[in-house]
């Protein structure tokens, strides 16, 4: 049983310290990433319920292993979500089913058994796995911010090793290091959700990529217009330019 200030300590250590991962989520949230902010909410829910009712050793409407089963599909997903993220999935349809699939493998396993290792290993490797596969099936590799990959990878790291450190709950009574934890992966999610462009930035310089897939006529028609556009901001007072603008902006109807 433990004392009122063993269980006050476990609750600002393990509790609180999930209130670090609101950054990242509210990060997300402001730039649509719907699906990303929505899990990141649940975890920091679902692990913030499982230490409160570790900490006070009693249940609150859930018990403690079925908040901890919820928080592990919550991390699980956290860690598969940014592994499609470094996919680039330039369709957001497709981008959508991929993580809807992965969340059914992650709750499938977790639903297996929680806690076996494996069943938390297998969705992440899968999750790689499908990454290799991205880049060589697009024969590119997408173009990272390595600055930001750099800090939150960093920090990601720094979080796994107080994990492991704090799973000896005897040399950290008080789950210092698994406090920390919540700390370095909330940090690191901020930075590991900015290693490419936001989705509402846009380029200004064609796509050479959607020229490729447009048919001839379709780019006969952009080239067409934009000339015609380029003809009445030049000419378009005088009365012969202004003719010949609306013949070259009527063409791509007329003859294509």
């Amino acid at each position: 049983m433990r004392t009122s200030f063993e269980m006050t300590m476990m609750l600002v250590v393990t509790g609180a310290t999930n209130v670090c991962m609101f950054p990242a989520i509210y990060s997300l949230y402001h730039r649509q990433f719907v699906f990303e902010a929505f899990i990141g909410m649940f975890t920091m829910v679902t692990s913030f319920m499982y230490h409160v009712c570790d900490s006070i050793d009693g249940p609150l409407w859930l018990t403690e292993g079925q908040w901890h089963r919820l928080d592990n599909v919550g991390s699980i997903m956290s860690f598969v979500m940014w592994i499609i993220h470094l996919m680039d999935l330039r369709h957001p349809v497709f981008e959508r089913y991929v993580q809807y699939f992965f969340l059914a493998i992650v709750l499938m396993f977790q639903e297996k058994n929680p806690w076996d290792d494996r069943n938390s290993v297998i969705p992440i490797v899968s999750s790689f796995a499908m990454l290799l596969i991205s880049f060589t099936y697009q024969r590119r590799v997408p173009k990272y911010n390595l600055q930001q990959f750099r800090r939150g990878l960093l920090l990601l790291l720094c979080g796994i090793g107080c994990f492991v450190r704090g799973l000896d709950d005897d040399t950290d009574p008080f789950r210092f290091f698994h406090g920390c934890w919540h700390g370095f992966v909330g940090a690191a999610a901020y930075y590991n959700f900015k290693v490419l462009p936001d989705r509402n930035d846009k380029d200004p310089t064609p796509d050479f990529e959607l020229q490729q897939s447009m048919s001839l006529v379709d780019r006969l028609y952009t080239y067409d217009l934009t000339w015609s556009t380029k003809l009445y901001h030049r000419f378009g007072r005088y009365p012969t330019p202004r003719l010949c603008w609306e013949i070259f902006s009527h063409s791509g109807d007329g003859f294509l």
